[in-house]
């Protein structure tokens, strides 16, 4: 579903040339899903980061669907990330001035869905991750596992087919973060395919497969 071709990625860093990946190669698969593990400064948010558009391989392709970043196909492929790719990132990212409802109506919104559809659709997601009695509350009044919870609802409530994740429980103690890795699990299990950097092990165990990603774009099965 999602093909890395030869992918070469220099970073300029105080004007030194350096090869983060030299010549990433690897497959994910439809139907599944993925923990990508690996020490910090190894590329992982990076690979996130391709895999959604926001960066561009030096070299190789990124293929989506049949879609290949940095082709004519990109706007296409623009359009298909918005209406199939969901994200969750570590630090929540809601809007401040948005209700719990309202942040993860917003994604429907942006599409043009009709306000009281939207609406409908949020509070179903946010009974799913337990946070349907906070619906009206802002993310100052949330904790930090209830933020991640309404980020979790607003990433799944476009139905999307692809499921990114980085660093979701980083920002969680312990007991938090068990907590709202369940909910995430659970979200693996209704999209095609779920992509999830972590550094939280026992989390990573609840996935398919367990890949570390090594220095140069090498990929290592751990499971």
């Amino acid at each position: 579903m999602i093909e890395l071709k030869n992918i070469k990625k220099q970073l300029t860093q105080a004007g030194e040339v350096i090869d983060l990946f030299k010549d990433m190669n690897f497959v994910f698969e439809k139907d599944k899903s993925y923990a990508i593990v690996g020490s910090s400064g190894v590329g992982k948010t990076m690979l996130l980061m391709l895999l959604i558009g926001l960066e561009h391989p030096t070299e190789g392709s990124v293929i989506v669907e049949g879609r290949r970043l940095g082709s004519p196909d990109f706007d296409a492929w623009v359009e298909f990330r918005r209406k199939n790719v969901g994200i969750v990132f570590q630090n929540n990212n809601l809007c401040e001035e948005f209700t719990a409802l309202e942040n993860v109506a917003l994604p429907l919104l942006i599409e043009g869905i009709r306000m009281s559809d939207a609406m409908a659709l949020a509070k179903q997601h946010l009974e799913t991750v337990g946070l349907f009695d906070k619906s009206s509350r802002y993310p100052a009044q949330l904790s930090g596992g209830e933020k991640q919870r309404v980020a979790i609802a607003r990433a799944l409530v476009k139905n999307p087919k692809i499921l990114l994740g980085d660093e979701p429980l980083g920002a969680l103690d312990p007991k938090t973060a068990a907590q709202v890795g369940t909910f995430l699990i659970q979200a693996t299990r209704q999209v095609q395919l779920s992509i999830i950097v972590t550094h939280n092990i026992e989390f990573a165990k609840s996935f398919d497969y367990i890949y570390e990603l090594k220095p140069g774009g090498i990929f290592e099965k751990v499971k």
